[in-house]
C-alpha cells in the first residue's frame, strides 16, 4: 500500500491529525454542554440584580421629589416627574415578576408591589395636604407614613437581591463542579489518546525506520574502513533505491581503494625522496607538534644520528631552541587563512664559529584548519658575514672621511672670514654652499658611525643599573635652552616609584635623545613637547608627544625604515639621511620591545616605546625567568 517513504510519513501524520481533530471536536462539544445553560442563568441573575438596583434608585428619587415639593411654589413639574417614575417602577416590577429568576418566588414580588402601592397612597395624602386639598400636617405624613413605606419597599428589594446572590453562588458552584467533571473526563481522554499515540507511533516509527537503521549501520561500517559489507533492503521506496546505490558506491570505493593505495604510497615515497635529497634542512610537524618528516640536512643541523627514528616524536625532544619552537607553535595555532609568522633566526655554534639559519614556516592548511607546519631552515651565514663586512667597511670609511672633512670645513671657515685674502659676494655664496654640503656630509658620517657603534654595542652589550628619572633628566637638559629660544614648552614626567633598570645607558640615552630632538625640530613656536615615563602591563612605557606638523599617512608605515625621510618644506633637515628612527627601532627591538607612532597632520605626533620589564631586570633574574 505504501510504496514510497513520503507516503509512509504522510500516513503517520494523517493518523495523528485525525486523532487530534476527533478529540478536539469531542472536547468542544463537552465544554459547550457545560457553558450554555449556566451562562444564560448567570446572565438572567445579573439582569435581575440590575433591575433591583434600578428599582431602589427610582424609589429614592421619588422620596427626593416629595421633599422638593415642600420647597417650591409650582409643584406641577415635580408631580409630573413623580408620576413618570411611578410608571417606571411599575414597569420594573412587571419585569421582575416575569424574570426566570423569580420562578417559584412570585409572592415576594407581590409583596413589594403591595408595599409600593401603599407608598403611593401615602405619597398622595402627603401631596394633597401639601397643596391644601386635605387637612393635616404634610411633614408628619412624610415622616410617619411615606418614608417608612419606602424603607420597607427597599428592604424587600434587598432581600430579593440577597436571594439572587445566593442563586448566583449556587450557579457558580454547580458550574465549577460540572467544569471539573468535564476537565477530568477530557484529561482521561487525553491520556488515553496520548498513550495510544505513543504506542502506535513507536510501533509505526520502528517499522518505518528499520531500513534507515540498516543504512546507518552500513555507513558506520564504511567509516570504519569495512568496504566489503553491503546492506540488504528490499523495500520499494526511496530507501530501497538508496540502498541499491549505496551498494554500488561500496563496490566502486573498493575498486578505487585497491587502485590508489599503491599510487599514494608511490607519491609518498617520491615526496620523502625529494625532501631527503634537498640540502636545505626541512622539518614537518603536525598540529600536535609531533614530527611527520625530517631530512638528513636537518638531522645534521640538530646534531642527531642519521639512523635514528624520530617520526611521531614531539618536536621539543630534538629542537632545543625556544625561538624555533615558538615560531612552529605560532604557525600551528594561527587561524585558518592567517598570515604566517615572521622568519626566526636560528644560530648554531659549530667548532668555534656560528652559522645562522632563517626559519621560514609554511602552514599545511586543510579546508577549515591548520593541520601541520613545514619549517625550512635557510642558511644565511654568508649574508650575515656580508652584513658584518658592510658595517665594518662603513665604519672604517666614515672614520677615514671624518678627519679630512673636518679639515675642509676649517679651511672653508678661514676663507669665509677673509683671513687669507678678500672675497667677493659670489665667492662667499659658493663657500657657504660648500660648507652646507660639508655639514650635511659630516652629519651623514656621524649617523653612519653611530649606526656602527650601536651594532657593535648591541653585540657586546654591558648592562648596568640606571635610574630612569635621572636618565630622562640628562636627556632633556641640553634641549631646554634651544626649546626656550624656539618658544617651545619642554616637559618631562616620570611616574613615582619607578624601579631601577638594568640596561646599556648610552643606548637608551641616544634613543630618547633622538626622539626628543626630532619632536623639537618639527614643533613650531608656541607648541609643546612632553616626555612621559611609566609602567603599563609589566612594560616600561615611554611616550614622546609633540604638537608639531604631524606625519603624512603614506609615511607612517615606512618611517622606521633605513634612509626613509619625511619631506617637509617648512623644516629643513640638512644632512639627514633617515637613519635615526631606524637605529631607534633596532635598539628597542634588541631589548625585546617595540616602538610605534600615531600622528595627525598639523596636530602633532606621539612616539611610544614599550620594553618588557623582564628584559630590564638584573641579568640573573632575566635568565631565571
Amino acid at each position: 500500500m505504501f510504496t514510497t517513504l513520503r507516503s509512509k510519513i504522510l500516513a503517520g501524520f494523517a493518523a495523528v491529525i485525525a486523532i487530534n481533530v476527533a478529540f478536539s471536536l469531542w472536547a468542544i462539544y463537552q465544554f459547550s454542554l457545560v457553558g450554555g445553560p449556566a451562562t444564560e442563568a448567570i446572565a438572567d441573575s445579573y439582569e435581575f440584580a440590575g433591575n433591583i438596583g434600578q428599582l431602589g434608585t427610582l424609589i429614592d428619587g421619588q422620596i427626593g421629589l416629595l421633599q422638593q415639593m415642600a420647597a417650591t411654589v409650582t409643584p406641577d413639574p415635580i408631580i409630573t416627574q413623580f408620576e413618570a417614575r411611578t410608571t417606571d417602577v411599575r414597569s420594573l416590577l412587571a419585569k421582575l415578576g416575569a424574570s426566570p429568576v423569580m420562578a417559584g418566588r412570585q409572592g415576594a414580588v407581590d409583596t413589594i408591589r403591595a408595599e409600593y402601592e401603599r407608598f403611593l397612597s401615602a405619597a398622595t395624602i402627603y401631596r394633597n395636604r401639601l397643596l391644601g386639598r386635605e387637612r393635616g400636617d404634610p411633614r408628619g405624613a412624610l415622616l410617619s407614613d411615606v418614608q417608612p413605606l419606602a424603607t420597607s419597599v427597599r428592604a424587600h428589594c434587598f432581600n430579593l437581591l440577597l436571594l439572587n446572590q445566593n442563586d448566583i453562588t449556587d450557579l457558580r458552584s454547580n458550574l465549577r463542579r460540572e467544569l471539573r467533571q468535564t476537565l477530568v473526563l477530557v484529561a482521561i481522554a487525553t491520556l488515553v489518546g496520548t498513550l495510544f499515540g505513543v504506542v502506535g507511533g513507536g510501533v509505526y516509527s520502528k517499522w518505518a525506520i528499520r531500513p534507515i537503521k540498516r543504512l546507518t549501520q552500513a555507513v558506520k561500517n564504511l567509516t570504519g574502513g569495512r568496504l566489503g559489507e553491503q546492506i540488504l533492503i528490499t523495500t520499494a521506496d526511496e530507501l530501497g533505491d538508496l540502498s541499491f546505490e549505496f551498494n554500488r558506491m561500496i563496490e566502486r570505493l573498493g575498486r578505487y581503494e585497491a587502485m590508489n593505495i599503491e599510487q599514494l604510497l608511490l607519491e609518498k615515497r617520491k615526496v620523502e625522496t625529494i625532501v631527503q635529497s634537498i640540502a636545505t634542512p626541512i622539518t614537518v610537524v603536525d598540529s600536535s607538534m609531533r614530527l611527520l618528516l625530517i631530512n638528513s640536512a636537518a638531522l645534521s643541523m640538530f646534531r642527531l644520528p642519521l639512523e635514528g627514528t624520530y617520526i611521531g616524536h614531539d618536536a621539543s625532544e630534538f629542537i632545543h631552541d625556544e625561538g624555533v619552537l615558538e615560531t612552529l607553535a605560532a604557525a600551528v595555532d594561527q587561524p585558518h587563512g592567517g598570515e604566517a609568522p615572521a622568519p626566526h633566526v636560528y644560530v648554531v655554534h659549530e667548532e668555534g664559529a656560528e652559522r645562522f639559519y632563517s626559519v621560514s614556516v609554511l602552514p599545511l592548511e586543510t579546508t577549515s584548519a591548520v593541520s601541520g607546519v613545514v619549517a625550512v631552515f635557510s642558511d644565511i651565514t654568508h649574508f650575515k658575514e656580508l652584513d658584518r663586512l658592510k658595517s665594518e667597511f662603513l665604519a672604517k670609511v666614515s672614520h677615514e672621511f671624518r678627519t679630512p672633512l673636518s679639515s675642509i670645513i676649517m679651511s672653508l671657515d678661514i676663507l669665509r672670514e677673509g683671513i687669507v685674502g678678500g672675497i667677493n659676494a659670489e665667492q662667499l655664496d659658493l663657500l657657504n654652499a660648500s660648507k652646507d654640503d660639508c655639514r650635511r656630509l659630516s652629519k651623514l658620517i656621524s649617523d653612519l658611525l653611530e649606526l656602527s657603534r650601536m651594532e657593535a654595542r648591541m653585540r657586546e652589550r654591558t648592562v648596568v643599573l640606571i635610574d630612569i628619572a635621572a636618565l630622562i633628566d640628562s636627556v632633556l637638559r641640553p634641549h631646554r635652552l634651544p626649546a626656550r629660544e624656539k618658544n617651545v614648552e619642554l616637559a618631562g614626567h616620570v611616574e613615582p616609584g619607578m624601579p631601577p633598570l638594568w640596561a646599556e645607558p648610552e643606548e637608551l640615552r641616544w634613543l630618547f635623545n633622538n626622539l626628543v630632538s626630532n619632536a623639537l625640530r618639527h614643533t613650531d613656536a608656541g607648541g609643546r613637547v612632553t616626555v612621559s615615563v611609566g609602567v603599563e602591563h609589566e612594560e616600561l612605557t615611554v611616550t614622546v608627544e609633540d604638537t608639531g606638523h604631524g606625519i603624512p599617512l603614506d609615511s607612517l608605515h615606512r618611517i622606521f625604515d633605513k634612509f626613509h625621510q619625511v619631506g617637509s618644506p617648512s623644516v629643513p633637515t640638512p644632512g639627514s639621511v633617515g637613519l635615526g628612527l631606524a637605529i631607534a627601532k633596532d635598539v628597542v627591538e634588541s631589548y625585546g620591545g617595540r616602538i610605534s607612532v600615531t600622528s595627525e597632520i598639523h596636530k602633532g605626533s606621539c612616539f611610544t616605546v614599550r620594553i618588557p620589564m623582564a628584559q630590564l631586570a638584573p641579568p640573573g633574574a632575566a635568565a631565571a625567568s
